[in-house]
Parts: structure tokens; C-alpha cells; sequence
């Protein structure tokens, strides 16, 4: 991207530069502003972002759910077709499922660990109250 605007500022020629504008403005209005700044992190060139927007517009929710999985290299399987848009509205959300259920299991292994430190800490509270009683006071 900064290659379009070093460009514009040696030729004069701003098309190419409003273009992109053009692009990015059709994008965050299909994606939405907080889906679009997440996949924006992901766009590398002008030509990213041209593929992104022209694919936001023919499906938006699949362009965000394949581009924060895979990049936006994988938006190219969105077409307007029926036969590969069925497959790929089942490819997403598989693998929106499969997102969502990694992240589920990622949050879950804190979880898991903070309870196995407290259980070692109250049986070694219990080990020592035990082994303190068995001893005598002289």
C-alpha cells in the first residue's frame, strides 16, 4: 500500500490511489467497521485489498470467517456460482466450528491448570495440619 501512495506521489496520477480508497470504503461498509479492522491486519497490497472488497460484496460473511482463518489468499474459492458457493458456505462454517470450539478448549486449559495447583496446595495444607498433629508438644 505504501508502494500505490510512493507512486501517486512520483507520476501525479492519484487513480490507482483513489481506487484503493474507493476499495477500502467498500469494504468496511460489508464487512462492518470492526470485522474489516481485523482483516485489514492481513492485507499486504493493493491487490489484497481489491480481493477483499470485490469479495466482501458478493458474500461478507464468508470473505471475513475464510480471510481471519486462512488469509485472504482463500477468498479467491468465493464466487457468485451456486455449486461452489454451497460448498464453500459449508467449508466456513465447519471451520467457524472448529474455531470456535479451539478457542473454547484454549480458554478451558487455564482453567484446568489453576485447579490442579490449588488441589496440590490444599493437599500439602492437609499433609502438614496432619503431620504437625502427630507430633507431641514437649
Amino acid at each position: 500500500m505504501r508502494k500505490t501512495l510512493a507512486d501517486a506521489r512520483k507520476t501525479g496520477d492519484y487513480r490507482q490511489l483513489r481506487k484503493m480508497v474507493s476499495e477500502f470504503g467498500d469494504a468496511v461498509d460489508r464487512l462492518g467497521a470492526g470485522p474489516a479492522m481485523a482483516i485489514f491486519k492481513r492485507v499486504e497490497s493493493a491487490e489484497d485489498l481489491a480481493l477483499l472488497a470485490s469479495k466482501a460484496k458478493i458474500a461478507p460473511a464468508e470473505a471475513y470467517t475464510l480471510s481471519s482463518i486462512n488469509g485472504i489468499n482463500s477468498l479467491q474459492n468465493i464466487s457468485t456460482t451456486g455449486a461452489k458457493q454451497g460448498k464453500l458456505i459449508k467449508r466456513v462454517k465447519l471451520a467457524s466450528r472448529q474455531q470456535k470450539l479451539f478457542g473454547k478448549a484454549l480458554g478451558l486449559i487455564p482453567l484446568v491448570w489453576l485447579l490442579g495447583v490449588f488441589s496440590l496446595s490444599m493437599l500439602l495444607i492437609f499433609y502438614e495440619i496432619a503431620r504437625g498433629r502427630k507430633q507431641s508438644v514437649t
